[in-house]
């Protein structure tokens, strides 16, 4: 019952993540190549805004009743995450050494008024979704960044750059750590994420990492890929 009402809550938030992960006021959009989407056609070219463009407007997430997929409940009920077997407390910080990530802060960020993930106010900032489990705790925990800013690359801007067998270090609130090892990394449709594989339960500990890619549409406000890191626990620091 738990995991069900839990992926009901994680299902909601992403959506809104997915469509959001980017603050609506960057405008800095020259990007590298995404990765190669798995049985989909190339994304599309990034899009260059040029400085006389139209700056993009303050509040510009996707409706919700736009990116909620048919049938798909709106959660009642929100879980409160339990302590890690693996370590002590919540995630404070984030180092990925192969593309330069070193001790970013980790803040928690749950659901906003309107039922919207929050996301970190940062550029250089991780969100946490402390609704989900601990990194180190079976299941999906998930943390996401900003790809760009309004001026220049944000704390996730290489993450396409990550390959399998490449590490991600989780500090946790005691001093200990949790390592991580990238799997695959895969690019979506901003409203197509597999929601389930991304945020519901499973009986090892996992870290997905998120971010925007493809090209921005300055009339929405939104890039129009997701790309999602997934990586699995490797072994305590």
């Amino acid at each position: 019952m738990l995991h069900s009402r839990l992926l009901l809550v994680l299902t909601f938030a992403l959506l809104v993540v997915l469509s959001a992960c980017s603050s609506p006021e960057s405008s800095f959009v020259e990007q590298p190549p995404p990765p190669t989407e798995t049985n989909a056609p190339p994304a599309a070219s990034p899009t260059r805004i040029p400085p006389s463009a139209t700056p993009r407007p303050t509040n510009t997430r996707t409706p919700t009743a736009t990116a909620r997929p048919t049938n798909t409940p709106v959660p009642t009920a929100t879980p409160t995450p339990q302590p890690t077997p693996f370590g002590g407390g919540a995630p404070v910080s984030l180092t990925i050494p192969s593309i330069g990530v070193k001790d970013a802060k980790v803040v928690q960020v749950g659901l906003e008024a309107n039922g919207a993930m929050e996301t970190p106010k940062g550029w250089w900032d991780i969100g946490w979704y402390k609704y989900g489990p601990l990194p180190g705790q079976p299941g999906n925990s998930v943390l996401s960044g900003h790809y760009d800013s309004d001026v220049a690359p944000a704390v996730f801007w290489n993450l396409h750059r990550l390959k399998k067998g490449d590490h991600i270090i989780v500090g946790l609130a005691d001093g200990t750590s949790q390592r991580f090892v990238v799997e695959q990394a895969e690019v979506y449709p901003f409203n197509r994420a597999p929601l389930e594989r991304i945020f519901g339960p499973d009986d090892r500990p996992r870290l997905n990492l998120i971010t925007c890619n493809g090209s921005f549409d300055p009339r929405s406000a939104n890039y129009n890929k997701r790309l999602v890191v997934y990586a699995v626990w490797e072994v305590e620091g």
